[in-house]
């Protein structure tokens, strides 16, 4: 069941911190796969990338591994991982050396 705490960001994404619907699918990502996917999602349809860097610098701009990209890899590893599992599909792209995008 839906909380009245999300937000649909498309007709096939509803967006909550405990749990992420997509495609049907329910995921239950950790709070930094939430805030980066979040953040992805916020420029969906652009069809841009973004890099590592920026993601860091948006998601956790306190963080003292702010140049440490491979952090946000992992992260998002982990997320797609979870989507595979449960919808059979990832739901973020990585292009090397450019970044990444959502792909619901």
């Amino acid at each position: 069941r839906k909380t009245a705490f999300g937000v649909f960001v498309t007709p096939d994404a509803f967006l909550a911190e405990e749990f992420m619907e997509i495609r049907g699918c329910r995921i239950r990502p950790a709070r930094t796969e939430y805030m980066i996917f979040k953040y992805l999602m916020s420029d969906f349809g652009s069809g841009r990338y973004i890099p590592p860097e920026t993601i860091l610098k948006f998601c956790f701009p306190s963080n003292k591994f702010r140049d440490e990209s491979s952090s946000i890899a992992v992260q998002i590893s982990t997320l797609n991982r979870k989507a595979r599992e449960s919808c059979g599909t990832p739901i973020i792209e990585s292009m090397r050396s450019s970044g990444y995008r959502a792909i619901i």
